[in-house]
């Protein structure tokens, strides 16, 4: 029996893991979710892992990769972050989940109407550390702005957390050469992706 909590196998490539990522949302979306046994997942599960992919997600409550995916317990690795951006210690959850855990394919998940980029994008600031407001920031510098009123200020809000995955993707390349190197040989597919909180879809950024 696969060390899974889904009845199938785990993929076995990254573009394979991609697919089943692709795949969960649609029946996320359609209202189509996959039946789930809770407690024989916990069993299955108890004595080790196998996780066929790792996602960055910002914190936001809305954002849960097990669910938005249709995975169950031992699927993915979810490691979280206000703005989903990276910083030594989310480097160092990236390079265990990739590496030590073998997932095969890692996205960063932004997402629409997020709260932390809209707070940055309005001069204010993300805690009282200055990692991710600095990191957002260098989004909103890089995003062209919208003329227009509030539903110009969303557009833009959107545009600059769709931008700020851009970077956080290149952020992991240049700043761990375990990934990099996962991602050279071809045992690791490293993408972007944006959630629509108002309907649900994941879109994967090319």
């Amino acid at each position: 029996m696969p060390d899974s909590s889904s009845a199938t196998p785990p993929p076995a490539t990254p573009d394979q893991a991609l697919e089943r990522l692709v795949i969960g949302n649609q029946r996320f979306r359609s209202g189509d979710s996959a039946p789930r046994d809770e407690q024989a997942e916990v069993a299955t599960t108890s004595a080790a892992q196998q996780p066929f992919a790792t996602v960055l997600a910002c914190v936001d409550s809305r954002v849960t990769p097990q669910r938005i995916f249709d995975q169950g317990l031992g699927d993915i690795v979810g490691v979280r972050v206000a703005g989903n951006t990276v910083s030594d210690a989310v480097l160092a959850s990236l390079e265990f989940a990739c590496e030590a855990l073998g997932t095969p394919c890692l996205v960063v998940l932004g997402h629409t109407r997020c709260g932390a980029v809209a707070r940055v994008t309005e001069g204010g600031q993300v805690g009282h550390q200055p990692g991710p407001t600095d990191k957002l920031r260098r989004a909103v510098d890089a995003t062209s702005s919208v003329d227009g009123g509030a539903s110009a200020h969303d557009e833009f809000t959107d545009e600059v957390a769709r931008k700020n995955v851009e970077l956080t993707v290149a952020d992991i390349r240049d700043e761990s050469p375990v990934l990099a190197a996962l991602e050279q040989q071809g045992g690791l597919l490293i993408t972007g992706a944006l959630y629509d909180v108002a309907t649900g879809a994941v879109v994967f950024l090319p």
